[in-house]
């Protein structure tokens, strides 16, 4: 017996948006994720994602693949620089004191003071 062929042209496309919406458990976002529960909580109290709770049940809170998926956007690494703020790529074109000239100023009178 051999198996049924397929044919490509006459069976109709999956949905993408049917594939996205797969469910994760906390547990499985995390490692998704590569981060800690306590982070993927802080994500959510801060309304960057969102935590389904199904009703009636243990171990019931539930992530949405496709939300996780909008959460995050693509870094622009194109002039060299990452997103991480301790890079000197990220600092290399700022001049210095131009990001809080208040906290720069103070800072600078303090300084004078303590000599």
């Amino acid at each position: 017996m051999t198996a049924p062929t397929i044919d490509p042209a006459t069976t109709e496309p999956i949905d993408p948006r049917l594939i996205a919406d797969r469910w994760l458990t906390i547990a499985e976002a995390c490692e998704y994720l590569n981060i800690t529960r306590a982070t993927l909580h802080k994500l959510a109290l801060t309304g960057n994602l969102t935590i389904y709770r199904i009703v009636n049940g243990r171990n019931t809170n539930r992530i949405r693949l496709s939300d996780i998926e909008a959460m995050m956007i693509p870094v622009d690494t194109s002039e060299g620089t990452t997103v991480h703020p301790r890079d000197p790529a990220n600092h290399a074109t700022r001049k210095k004191g131009t990001r809080n000239p208040e906290r720069d100023a103070r800072a600078q009178a303090w300084t004078k003071g303590a000599n």
